[in-house]
């Protein structure tokens, strides 16, 4: 391995003093520094034109080469990257397009841009995408029609024909309709488009507008993709992303993964022998959109368990601040028994159970309020109000009950 300071260079213990590189782009490049003429494999590091990475890649004759980067003693490594953070994936090659917006007004299949890796000696990656219906409005209603009929769209150049069902009739013309199938289009057919149909219905044409199809075909996965590219379109509103590589393992060796900010320690994962669940994450795209938390794996049933520190309790809360407390759970030291809250399939009518369970053969279930407040059951109806009313109760075996309240 080659290793330059100002002065000299050593290659392999010897001192040579000839230049590894020039130090400014008008006289030269430092391209590659590489190990000795015995070395399998080697590093190489290349210089970034114009738009460029700087790229340190490994090289040999093994298929396969690692590359080790290990500081001495307790010495870190340390990463400071820019605003576009650290990017990890496990190829270099575009995998996947995700479509964010199909967006609309396309007439034509519309050229996706996949922007060039900023790796030198790398491939831009190419794909090609159609159009599919994303509104239909009635241009004439035609006659004969009924709900539920179905209308095939014709024209347009395509290898899947969109497909509308009758949704509201006016008399028997179409009035409204839903889009059963965007078809899979290169050119849309010219508006308003005609509709063939599946019963007696005639004459119904529509108002169309295309939009990108969520589907893509990658026709070159490119190379040398380090950092995530941008997907662009020749023309339109569309949106979309590109993956690159595959699925990304972070692993810890020892038995603790820790993940610490700038005070310490937020989070931790530790190893278990026989993992078979594990969390998956998953985010929202819309403003009003659910993040959704769930066990992954190969194991069939899994259970999650919350567990706090100490007479810490479970609090939840909404609005952005643990102020606005929803709910809680309190502890109890020792505690063997506990409220079980069961879902309820469809039925009529159907039930939602809530009950006591635990250890202890017989347990109570006390619901108390907070000082004057009263215990309320059921909706309240200012009509039905009277002085003497009853508190219904179905016991187990499906006989009502009612508690006279005075």
């Amino acid at each position: 391995m080659a290793v330059r300071n100002p002065s000299v260079t050593i290659i392999n213990g010897t001192v040579d003093n000839s230049p590894v590189g020039a130090t400014t782009p008008s006289t030269g490049t430092f391209t590659t520094l590489i190990g000795g003429g015995g070395s399998a494999n080697y590093g190489q590091l290349t210089g970034g034109a114009t738009t460029k990475a700087v790229q340190f890649q490994t090289l040999g004759s093994d298929g396969n080469v690692s590359l080790a980067i290990q500081p001495k003693g307790t010495g870190a490594i340390d990463l400071a990257a820019g605003s576009s953070g650290v990017n990890i994936s496990n190829g270099g090659t575009v995998t996947a397009i995700t479509r964010t917006a199909a967006g609309s007004g396309y007439t034509t299949n519309p050229t996706p841009t996949i922007s060039s890796p900023t790796t030198a000696g790398g491939t831009q990656a190419t794909a090609t995408c159609t159009i599919g219906v994303v509104t239909a409005t009635v241009s004439a209603g035609g006659s004969g029609y009924v709900v539920g009929e179905i209308l095939t769209v014709v024209g347009g150049t395509s290898t899947a024909t969109a497909v509308l069902t009758v949704a509201t009739i006016s008399g028997s013309a179409v009035a409204t309709v839903t889009i059963t199938t965007i078809g899979t289009y290169t050119a849309s057919p010219t508006n308003p488009a005609a509709t063939t149909s599946n019963l007696s219905g005639t004459g119904a044409t529509f108002t169309l507008s295309f939009g990108v199809n969520s589907a893509f075909t990658i026709t070159g996965a490119g190379s040398g993709y380090v950092e995530q590219p941008t997907v662009t379109f020749s023309s339109g509103s569309a949106t979309a992303y590109a993956t690159v590589g595959s699925d990304t393992t972070i692993r810890s060796l020892g038995t603790n993964l820790f993940l610490n900010a700038g005070n310490g320690t937020v989070a931790q994962f530790q190893d278990s022998s026989s993992t078979v669940h594990w969390f998956q994450f998953n985010g929202s795209s819309g403003s009003t959109g659910t993040i959704i938390q769930r066990l992954a794996g190969t194991g069939t049933n899994g259970t999650i368990g919350f567990v706090t520190k100490g007479t810490g309790t479970h609090q939840f809360a909404t609005g952005n601040s643990i102020t606005n407390l929803q709910f809680q759970v309190s502890p109890t030291t020792s505690a063997v028994n506990y409220v079980q809250v069961t879902g309820g399939a469809s039925g009529s009518p159907a039930t939602v159970t809530i009950s006591a369970q635990g250890s202890s053969t017989d347990v109570d279930m006390a619901l108390t309020s907070r000082g004057a407040g009263v215990l309320k059951f059921g909706t309240y109806t200012g009509t039905i109000l009277t002085p003497t009313g009853y508190i219904t109760i179905k016991d187990s075996g499906g006989t009502t009950r009612r508690l006279l309240v005075g």
